[in-house]
C-alpha cells in the first residue's frame, strides 16, 4: 500500500482529496504541466477528437491572404 508519510493516506485517497479541492486549471498549474505534456500523455484522446480541431488545422494550412482579400468557401 502506498502511503503519504505525514498523513498515512493511500495514493487513491490523496487523489480523491485533491480532486475534491482543486479544479483542473489549478492542477495543471500546480503540476506544472505543459500543453506538450498533455498532448503526449493523451494522444489517444486527441486522435479520437481530432475533428474538434479540424477547422483550426485547416485555417493553418491555407495560404495567407493578402490584406483586404476576402475569404470565400467554394
Amino acid at each position: 500500500m502506498l502511503t503519504h508519510n505525514k498523513y498515512n493516506l493511500t495514493m487513491d485517497e490523496i487523489r480523491e482529496k485533491i480532486l475534491d479541492r482543486y479544479d483542473p486549471d489549478d492542477l495543471i498549474e500546480f503540476l506544472e504541466l505543459t500543453s506538450q505534456e498533455i498532448l503526449d500523455r493523451f494522444e489517444d484522446k486527441l486522435i479520437n477528437r481530432l475533428e474538434m480541431f479540424e477547422e483550426e488545422l485547416q485555417d493553418d494550412t491555407r495560404p495567407d491572404r493578402e490584406e483586404g482579400e476576402e475569404e470565400y468557401d467554394y
